[in-house]
């Protein structure tokens, strides 16, 4: 028996290739990539900030738009039933300085990413003199694993606790998380 065995596209890797088309300068072609209406929902939403998606099919020519060359929605953006669409274009739209919103967001799964934009964790060492040594901080929920705030961490450093964790942390820490025998304390805050 001999043959040739075509295997379907993968949508993980459709709705990137995509994403990353519509964001490179110049032209892409995509070969392979699976017809769906997750797939759909993604290329629609592309469209919709202004990137020069065609029709699916399974060679297409994307001429992307740049890194920051996407456009404001004119209408609130309908990611349809697609949670993977919502995820990524979530990231791709806040990189850029405008703000849009999605039906989907507002209508299907709120709730689950109010939760996952409020999941984190925060780890503080504080030095002798009570200012921040080091700051660990995840975004929980937002990912396959969590996402370090490095920033934020890098902003913390050398600032003094507000009076408000200084009461809380005593209160509620000091019991789990005792006096090192250095100069420094260490202690974990979590969000509620």
């Amino acid at each position: 028996m001999a043959g040739t065995l075509r295997v379907p596209g993968d949508k993980s890797i459709s709705h990137r290739s995509l994403i990353l088309s519509a964001l490179a300068n110049g032209e892409s072609t995509i070969e392979g990539i699976l017809d769906s209406e997750d797939v759909r929902s993604t290329a629609a939403v592309l469209r919709a900030l202004g990137a020069n998606i065609p029709p699916i099919s399974q060679s297409m020519r994307v001429t992307g738009v740049g890194l920051r060359g996407l456009k404001p929605p004119r209408e609130p953006l309908d990611c349809g039933n697609s949670g993977t669409t919502t995820r990524l274009m979530a990231g791709v739209v806040a990189a850029h300085p405008f703000s849009a919103r999605s039906h989907y967001l507002k209508i299907r799964d709120r709730a689950s990413y109010a939760f996952a934009l409020v999941s984190v964790a925060a780890a503080l060492e504080l030095d002798a003199g009570g200012k921040i040594a080091t700051a660990r901080i995840a975004l929980g929920g937002v990912a396959h694993k969590p996402w370090r705030a490095m920033p934020a961490e890098e902003a913390l450093a050398g600032k003094s606790p507000s009076p408000a964790y200084a009461n809380d942390r005593s209160r509620n820490t000091s019991t789990k998380f005792g006096r090192r025998a250095s100069a420094r304390s260490k202690s974990s805050i979590a969000s509620r």
